[in-house]
């Protein structure tokens, strides 16, 4: 802040213009331009400006209001209009973006055209405009009927942003390395994008090499993708999933449209599952969908969660965890969501017509599945859905009725007839939720489904169709199955999440289930869990029973950053294990993390192990490292993940990127942060990707001002973004490396007069205010150029100089010019 010495005299007389304001009878305010000559030989200054407006004309940081309602922060230029009144120069363009209806008002007043807030403001004498330069808050009041009829934290559709062209890819390496018995896997998940205008190109591709070397390549999607805004849809042609809403994810080749509820705003929206498992050592987690891996990661001894699968997961999951020790076990993540209540008069849907990507080379047959839902009222919604085929027809109908105190209940029949085997038969589906306030009580999902032995889901029938079974009652189709996720918090006492998952089927003894029963608290800054879990998967015929004890306590007296853990797991099949673990960051940052531990096994192959791994999260990514051991094996874990972004401005690196990321630019100045993002900053070019943005909502992007070079000046450190789905929008904070400089400017008549505007020629927001001792102080400055500074409008009202550095590099510089 720039603090003006001002002599007595001089201080009396500033003061005094204030005092020498005079009133007419209209009440027009007038200032004395002669109360601000600090020299008699001064011209005065202008101040006929300040009469009608607080500012002068020019262009000023503001942040935008309508109504109350923060829409927007920009640089907005004010200029004088026939009434000598300041109004900001807003565009039909910029007032349309800011929700007013443009359109309506022009046919209203029969308005022809350059259209601007202006001239808005003689046909419409409600609107005004009002920037309070000390707050930098530009208030627009507009009458609500001229405004497009929105809720009330909905963005304007147009201002949702398609973004710029890009190419990129996402990347998820792991790799591990057993030194005692040679044995290595890898493996390397890539998901690819290409934006060309409004067109988004997916790809989604694995690559696994198996212990023996064995490497496979597997395309699990690529589609080509453009949202449907009359229809709040999206539409996609190429192989991807058929939503999940009333009928089993299907893979296939073909096109298909859906609701995206992302279009709507917040407050009038009504999945990817979190999986939850416990690995008895440092195990390979491996989760598969339709045969194929989606996911795969290692995972220390203990309780694991999984909670970021991408949005082709849907549907039942198979997961695997192969332990260090050589122990594989698996289990079935089941998958399925109560259909939604509606609001009344909204309409949910989707539709999906291709050919059937079948998994071991079954049958492809074209089919077509569409899937319906509407709220007749507050209280009923009703549902329905068809999936046809050559050789399969089904037909789905059902309800959704939701009831304040006895909870959600969703009802559905499914009819469906299985021409090659000539069987028909029908499924009946029961699903709840519910939250008992009283008690806490969430029933999240409780659900149960009966199917007759006649019937057959789309797959069933393609697999029973694909190897001609003459003798059905020897195929194992669906019979019964029931889930149920409770969670009940217990006050100051923690909480208990209780999940279950039941299948049998027909012909067959074989069943599949899943129970697992966690209990959490947290005491004296403790946390401690208790977790048992019961696994049977049809395919294996053994059943797995694991429970576990955790304990973590803050370390951060010994170690800053950091917690010491102690698990006990034990096993039905007569392991017991112990560990402890010290896990905690490097660095104040938290981007360099750390963790060993120690384990003691009843295993008498494998008493003894323990590990030591380091991560980081930095600007270009994730990495890890880690080993591990006991008598039975060494091995080496590696990972990386990140993504790498091609525009226009180059190439960048990044940290995993969601489905819809920005670009910010920042002029070429390295290592600026971003606020409430961890590990990342600008890199030498300026560039740094932000790698997750919520679709079709208002981001607000913040630069942290702390990290900001004191060579370097901003135009603007915060902006909103409002990216489509899968868009990638680019954002320019603009800015300047440069100098900071107090350059006192004297003319022939002596120092400039007090208020004077001096600007660097070609940067109109390099400007300030000159003060009694005629001195300015300007930032962002370049080596050399040329300062413009006026004081009234006048020709002998203006002047300029020029200087030069002449090589002196200190950030901060002191220079007396002379303005002609």
């Amino acid at each position: 802040m720039l603090f003006f010495r001002v002599k007595l005299d001089k201080l009396i007389t500033i003061i005094g213009a204030s005092v020498l304001l005079m009133s007419n009878s209209y009440g027009k305010i007038y200032f004395n331009p002669q109360a601000f000559k600090l020299n008699s030989s001064d011209d005065a200054i202008d101040t006929s400006v300040y009469e009608k407006n607080n500012i002068a004309p020019g262009s000023y940081h503001s942040y935008i209001y309508v109504n109350n309602t923060y829409l927007e922060e920009r640089d907005v230029s004010y200029s004088l209009f026939n009434d000598d009144k300041l109004y900001p120069d807003l565009s039909s363009g910029d007032l349309e973006k800011l929700g007013v209806n443009v359109n309506q008002i022009s046919r209203k007043f029969n308005l022809q055209g350059n259209i601007n807030l202006a001239v808005l403001k003689n046909v419409i004498p409600e609107i005004s405009a009002n920037y309070d330069a000390s707050t930098q808050r530009l208030d627009l009041a507009i009458p609500q009927a001229y405004l497009f009829q929105i809720a009330y934290d909905e963005v304007p559709r147009n201002q949702w942003d398609y973004g710029v062209n890009a190419l990129f890819s996402n990347y998820s390496l792991s790799a591990s390395d057993d030194l005692k018995n040679d044995e290595k896997a890898a493996y390397l998940g890539l998901q690819n994008g290409l934006n060309i205008g409004e067109w988004r190109l997916r790809n989604s591709s694995s690559y696994n090499v198996d212990m023996h070397g064995s490497g496979h390549w597997n395309t699990l999607s690529t589609y080509l993708q453009h949202d449907f805004q009359s229809l709040n849809a999206q539409i996609i042609a190429g192989r991807t999933s058929t939503a999940a809403t009333l009928f089993d994810s299907l893979l296939m080749d073909g096109v298909q449209i859906f609701s995206d509820d992302n279009m709507l705003p917040t407050s009038q929206q009504g999945f990817a599952p979190i999986i939850h498992g416990i690995a008895n050592s440092e195990s390979q987690v491996t989760v598969k969908q339709n045969g194929y891996i989606i996911y795969q990661n290692y995972v220390p001894a203990g309780p694991f969660t999984i909670s970021d699968l991408n949005s082709l997961t849907n549907g039942n999951l198979e997961v695997t965890v192969k332990g260090a020790d050589g122990v594989t076990r698996s289990f079935i993540q089941a998958y399925s969501t109560v259909p939604g209540m509606q609001r009344e008069g909204h309409i949910r849907f989707s539709g999906s017509v291709g050919k059937y990507a079948a998994f071991n080379n079954e049958k492809e047959p074209v089919f077509l599945q569409s899937q319906f839902q509407y709220g007749l009222n507050n209280f009923l919604t009703i549902y329905s859905g068809t999936e046809l085929a050559k050789n399969y027809q089904a037909l789905l109908g059902g309800l959704v009725l939701g009831m304040d105190k006895v909870g959600a209940i969703s009802f559905d029949v499914t009819h469906a007839i299985t021409n090659s085997v000539k069987k028909d038969g029908n499924s009946i589906r029961l699903q709840y939720a519910k939250k008992i306030d009283g008690l806490g009580t969430n029933i999240s999902l409780a659900g149960y489904r009966y199917s007759s032995s006649g019937f057959y889901d789309f797959t069933e029938a393609n697999e029973i169709s694909a190897h001609s079974f003459n003798d059905t009652t020897s195929f194992a189709n669906k019979r019964s199955r029931t889930q149920l996720q409770i969670n009940q918090p217990l006050e100051n006492y923690g909480g208990i999440t209780l999940t279950g998952y039941y299948q049998n089927f027909w012909n067959t003894g074989k069943t599949e289930r899943n129970i697992s029963i966690a209990y959490n608290t947290s005491f004296w800054g403790l946390y401690s869990n208790v977790n048992f879990m019961e696994s049977k998967v049809s395919d294996f015929d053994g059943t797995d029973k694991v429970i576990s004890f955790n304990i973590s306590v803050p370390f951060e007296r010994f170690a800053p950053y950091s917690s010491l853990h102690y698990s006990l797991l034990n096993t039905n099949h007569g392991e017991t294990r112990n560990e402890v673990a010290l896990d905690g960051y490097i660095d104040k940052q938290r981007t360099w993390q750390y963790d060993l531990r120690s384990s003691y096994s009843s295993d008498s192959s494998s008493k003894m192990g323990g590990g030591l791994s380091m991560s980081h999260i930095g600007r270009y990514g994730d990495v890890s490292a880690g080993y591990f051991y006991n008598s039975n094996y060494k091995q080496i874990n590696m990972s990386a993940r990140g993504g790498v972004v091609a525009h226009s401005g180059g190439v960048t690196l990044s940290q995993p990127l969601g489905n819809t990321f920005a670009i910010l630019h920042a002029n070429n100045a390295e290592n600026i942060k971003i606020d409430n993002y961890d590990g990342i900053s600008t890199d030498r070019n300026g560039y740094v990707i932000l790698p997750y943005l919520a679709s079709y909502h208002r981001n607000k992007i913040s630069l942290n001002a702390n990290s900001i070079p004191e060579d370097f000046d901003l135009d603007e450190l915060v902006t909103n973004l409002t990216p489509t789905e899968g868009s990638v929008v680019k954002s320019d904070f603009g800015g300047y490396k440069g100098y900071q400089i107090f350059i006192k400017l004297i003319s022939s008549n002596g120092i400039l007069p007090f208020g004077s505007v001096a600007t660097l020629k070609g940067a109109k927001t390099i400007t300030g205010l000159i003060d009694d001792k005629g001195i300015v102080y300007l930032k962002g400055m370049p080596e050399e150029g040329v300062i413009e500074s006026r004081w009234g409008k006048g020709v002998n009202q203006q002047c300029s100089a020029k200087y030069k550095l002449n090589g002196n590099k200190s950030p901060l510089q002191r220079l007396v010019l002379k303005c002609n």
